[in-house]
């Protein structure tokens, strides 16, 4: 360090000049300032720089992103068609309705057009195939005319095949069972199949005579050999029969046939069976059915009995039972169980 004065070298640390005896402080302060300058300028070089790198940087960034943003746009709208896509085809999987080919063409083709959207840059567009086997395609009109007889005779003709376990043409209220298959076949013949159960609803009633009044459905039972069992009119009948032979005759074996074996109603009529009381079946009529499922029905009973025990003597009833009717692994109804009470209507003594 030199003084400013007279020029002469000086220590940095000495206040006062040996030669001149003047003040170096004014010479330290800008060298000072001249340093903090210096520090400042290389900072402001260096911000412009990081900003500089980091806008490239950003653009880039922006850009990728961007990009990706597209990216998975585009994705998730591919894969929400595709899920909306199977969603389509589920919904005509559910389809239920009377069988026509015209409902079926109306409801599959929104879904094929939609198929073909889907796979539009692809040549493979896809087409509506019927296949009509195990089917029954009948209008309305021809429905509401045809009868119960013909009506089974149509679906023994057509109902049945060889994987199908239980031909049921007529359950409560007639509900026919049909399995159709449905082909959307592509032109490189990738095949998707879609089965579609259909149910037709019943034709009209008819009174059937069983030795006692029936007002209501005809209910037949159609195994896989399209042979008739029986029906559920039968197995009430065979049961009420068969219950007061056996009581009659203090032998269960008369009524046993009629009862599912093991069932409640099996085990309470076969001690009832020992009572000391002999029946006749004056009258009986049936009110009303309840489906309980596919292979179940309740059927309420109006039934008139002349009765004889030992502490009443002859006597009248008129009673109200309802009976659940369940098909056994020979397709045949028999008696299951009594869901509710007997409720006696009237009686009397002659």
């Amino acid at each position: 360090m030199h003084c400013n004065n007279c020029g002469k070298e000086i220590d940095e640390k000495d206040k006062f000049c040996s030669n001149c005896g003047k003040t170096n402080s004014i010479e330290k302060e800008n060298s000072k300032f001249d340093l903090r300058k210096k520090i400042i300028i290389i900072a402001i070089c260096l911000g412009i720089i990081l900003i500089v790198l980091y806008l490239f940087q950003h653009k880039s960034y922006v850009k990728e992103v961007g990009q990706l943003s597209k990216d998975t746009e585009q994705l998730i709208i591919s894969d929400v068609k595709y899920e909306k896509l199977k969603e389509d085809i589920e919904d005509v999987e559910k389809f239920k309705g009377p069988y026509t080919s015209k409902s079926i063409d109306k409801k599959l083709e929104p879904i094929v057009k939609k198929i073909n959207e889907y796979r539009e840059d692809s040549e493979d567009k896809f087409e509506i195939i019927l296949n009509e086997i195990n089917s029954i395609d009948i209008s309305e009109t021809e429905k509401n005319n045809l009868k119960v007889n013909e009506k089974i005779e149509e679906a023994n003709e057509e109902f049945t095949h060889e994987n199908y376990k239980r031909g049921y043409d007529i359950l409560y209220k007639l509900k026919d069972k049909i399995n159709t298959n449905i082909l959307i076949a592509g032109n490189n013949e990738q095949k998707l199949e879609i089965n579609i159960n259909n149910e037709l609803n019943h034709i009209e009633d008819k009174n059937i005579d069983f030795n006692f009044e029936n007002e209501y459905d005809y209910l037949t039972v159609i195994d896989g050999n399209s042979n008739q069992i029986n029906t559920i009119e039968d197995g009430l009948l065979e049961y009420l029969s068969g219950m007061v032979t056996a009581l009659n005759n203090k032998d269960f074996s008369y009524v046993e046939p009629y009862i599912i074996i093991n069932s409640p109603a099996y085990k309470e009529q076969k001690k009832y069976v020992g009572v000391d009381i002999y029946e006749e079946l004056l009258y009986a009529k049936i009110i009303s059915y309840n489906e309980v499922s596919y292979d179940t029905v309740d059927i309420k009973v109006y039934e008139e009995y002349d009765i004889h025990n030992e502490k009443d003597g002859f006597h009248f009833r008129a009673i109200e039972a309802v009976y659940r009717f369940k098909l056994d692994i020979n397709n045949k109804w028999k008696l299951y169980s009594f869901p509710e009470k007997v409720k006696v209507i009237s009686k009397g003594h002659y």
